[in-house]
């Protein structure tokens, strides 16, 4: 009988060993430069997550969820049409011959390992090309995308993916207003100095109106305000204003307002 248990207690022993050495490990996160590398492939195979509308999903598989929602976004209101991006955001160009591609090895941020960047160098058309993905590990420990940088990019603000996104959403939104906030009976104005002439400049409102009801909801006289939104002709006045006013124009329509405070004397 005390054959028969220490025989039994063998063959379990043997069968957790071999169950033990079959397990698969746990599925590793992907590399950060392997992210960008599974990016371009997709893009090439024309699976990409830029320009389409079919699948949020394959959006966030590569960028971090804020950034996924502005590429998203974007594809969402371009509605088939060329939207923030009349060029390919991984080549940096509208027409590409490319060659010498090279993704380079992870570059960890000092004291912070949750934080990457991976150079991708290329030429097109025989010129030299660097594009700079900044990744960023996320809860799960999955690296995201966070930007991808355009080091020599000729236009200001179009050196960063999110500002060229930001500077389109901008320009769809209207057109950006500050100056202080002058508050009148029926109307109000906000003046601002013009920087190019150093003349005064206004836009006006109806205290009564949509537009005027949103600024004075959010800017008090004397403030500075930012607004964005629309305008249109209008020759304002500005009480107690000797000097005559270089330009003018009326506020019709308010998409964001804010106040800045008091500006310091």
């Amino acid at each position: 009988m005390k054959f028969k248990f220490i025989l039994l207690a063998l063959i379990l022993a043997a069968t957790s060993i071999s169950f033990a050495q079959t397990k698969k490990p746990a599925t590793a996160a992907i590399a950060p430069d392997a992210v960008v590398k599974n990016l371009y492939a997709a893009q090439k195979g024309e699976n990409g997550p830029f320009f389409q509308t079919k699948s949020r999903a394959l959006v966030d598989k590569y960028f971090a969820k804020d950034f996924a929602d502005v590429i998203w976004q974007d594809a969402i209101e371009a509605n088939g049409e060329v939207g923030a991006l009349g060029f390919d955001p991984l080549y940096n160009a509208q027409d590409t011959q490319i060659t010498l591609f090279k993704i380079g090895k992870p570059e960890y941020g000092e004291g912070n390992m949750d934080l990457a960047d991976v150079p991708v160098t290329f030429k097109n058309m025989g010129k030299a090309e660097t594009i700079l993905f900044r990744l960023e590990r996320d809860a799960r420990k999955a690296w995201k995308i966070s930007d991808i940088y355009y080091p020599n990019a000729e236009i200001e603000g179009a050196d960063s993916l999110r500002k060229i996104y930001e500077t389109s959403a901008q320009s769809a939104a209207g057109e950006g207003i500050s100056g202080e906030l002058q508050t009148g009976k029926t109307e109000s104005v906000i003046l601002y100095v013009g920087e190019e002439t150093g003349d005064y400049a206004a836009y006006c409102f109806k205290n009564n109106s949509d537009a005027g009801r949103q600024i004075l909801a959010a800017c008090k006289n004397g403030d500075e305000c930012e607004v964005t939104g629309e305008t249109g002709e209008a020759a304002c006045k500005v009480p107690g204003l000797e000097a005559s006013l270089s330009a003018s124009a009326s506020i019709t329509k308010v998409v964001s307002v804010k106040s800045l405070g008091r500006r310091k004397k």
